[in-house]
Parts: C-alpha cells; sequence; structure tokens
C-alpha cells in the first residue's frame, strides 16, 4: 500500500451519533501541519453502535463513506452473516 496519502472527512465523523474510528496505519505529517497520511496497511477501523444491528451497519457505512484518501477501498460486507438475506 501507498503510504504518505493525506486523509480527510474523519472530523465529519464526530456528528455521527454512536460512530468512531480506530486508526491503525495512520500518522502525521511530519511538517506540523496536523495533516493525517495513511501509513500503510488497513489504515482505519470504523466502528457504530445504534438500537438495532441494521441501523449499526447502515451508520458505519455511512460514515465509512465519509472519510477519503486516494486508493482507499473499505469492506462491503459489514455484519453480513449475523444480518438476514435481503
Amino acid at each position: 500500500y501507498d503510504t504518505g496519502l493525506p486523509i480527510t472527512g474523519l472530523e465529519s465523523l464526530a456528528e455521527l451519533p454512536g460512530v468512531k474510528a480506530f486508526h491503525a496505519g495512520t500518522r502525521l505529517a511530519a511538517d506540523g501541519s496536523g495533516q493525517l497520511l495513511t501509513a500503510g496497511g488497513r489504515v482505519l477501523g470504523v466502528t457504530a453502535l445504534a438500537e438495532t444491528l441494521q441501523e449499526a451497519q447502515a451508520s458505519a457505512y455511512q460514515a465509512a463513506a465519509l472519510v477519503r484518501f486516494p486508493q482507499m477501498r473499505y469492506r462491503k460486507d459489514i455484519a453480513h452473516r449475523a444480518l438476514p438475506n435481503k
């Protein structure tokens, strides 16, 4: 994975109830700007809590869609085994 890519959108997650982002492969830019950068591998874990599993799943996907960085990918199977088939 490329490293040093700028990450944006995390500030928007603070507005979503029950949503947390856990940093794994991130670092701050060395220039003191405070810019968050990718540091390789699984960059972030986005988790959501809600009244139901379906609501938590929807919140997690909504939150993940707010985060941006070049070459970003995220799983599309959050809680798929615990939810009934659609």
